[in-house]
């Protein structure tokens, strides 16, 4: 039987949680091999291991990872969700008749679109591209691959957008949402170890005025 012992003497709650989870993988990895998780059975295409590879190494709190966590798994009680276990009448969004699942929450209807492009095309920015190439599945399926402070620079954004969803009691307005985003780009620069893990990638999230990035990768102005 598996047994995690009490926390030790001096141990940290880091410390605590990593022999915590270790038990947990452990019991995992002794179970049936042949279990398939139903969020991977639904989605049977995306790369499950690159995008929980992802999501342990983003520079978030534990409180985000956990809200985002919940988002990945198809945990929020959409209507969708509510109505296939027959919790609710409709599994239609009361503000536009679509499906209401929870891309169409973050990234698809009303005000959340404008965010969605708002942030879509800062992250088109970071990498390079057209915002075309931004897939608003990110938002819930952050399988992608790039290079390291870009990929953590967009792993931050990606968890702040969901996290701003999240909150209770929270106005959706791209007004609020970008001073939230703002403060807490200030937040994340008082880290000392910001710049090493991000470089100057989330400074696109500053006001058009003040710009002017110059990383290794891209040295330009960033509009």
């Amino acid at each position: 039987m598996a047994h995690v012992s009490p926390p030790r003497m001096n141990e940290t709650m880091r410390k605590l949680r990593s022999r915590i989870y270790g038990t947990i993988r452990a019991i995992r990895s002794n179970t049936e091999t042949g279990y398939v998780m139903c969020i991977v059975r639904k989605y049977p295409d995306v790369n499950w291991k690159r995008l929980w590879t992802n999501f342990l190494k983003a520079r978030i709190s534990d409180a985000q990872r956990s809200m985002w966590y919940m988002e990945i798994y198809d945990l929020s009680p959409t209507n969708d969700r509510l109505a296939a276990i027959n919790l609710t009448d409709t599994n239609r969004c009361s503000t536009c008749e679509a499906f209401h699942t929870t891309q169409h929450r973050l990234t698809q209807c009303g005000e959340s679109k404008l965010i969605w492009d708002w942030t879509r095309a800062r992250i088109a920015a970071i990498t390079q591209t057209n915002s075309l190439y931004v897939p608003e599945t990110w938002t819930l399926q952050p399988d992608f691959l790039l290079s390291p402070q870009r990929h953590k620079a967009i792993m931050w954004m990606l968890a702040h957008l969901v996290k701003y969803h999240m909150q209770g009691q929270c106005r959706i307005s791209l007004l609020d949402y970008t001073n939230f985003m703002r403060r807490a780009r200030w937040k994340a620069d008082s880290r000392p170890t910001r710049h090493t893990a991000v470089g100057n990638y989330l400074s696109i999230l500053d006001p058009p005025s003040s710009r002017t990035t110059h990383t290794p990768q891209a040295r330009h102005t960033l509009g």
